[in-house]
């Protein structure tokens, strides 16, 4: 009985770090991407602040 109790326990330790990595590598995927996205709309907002100081 106390076998199956500690199987049990193990299993759901197993899903529960498999479920965690997945979360983590999701995060890690949309972190990635949101600071990506941040840098190319810096670039962009700088890009226009140079050409409007080219035109005075």
């Amino acid at each position: 009985m106390n076998d199956i109790k500690e199987i049990l326990v193990l299993s759901n330790i197993g899903s529960e770090t498999t479920g965690g990595n997945i979360g983590k590598t999701v995060a890690i995927i949309l972190g990635s991407t949101a600071g990506v996205a941040f840098v190319v709309i810096c670039l962009l907002f700088a890009r226009g602040l140079m050409k409007k100081h080219d035109d005075y």
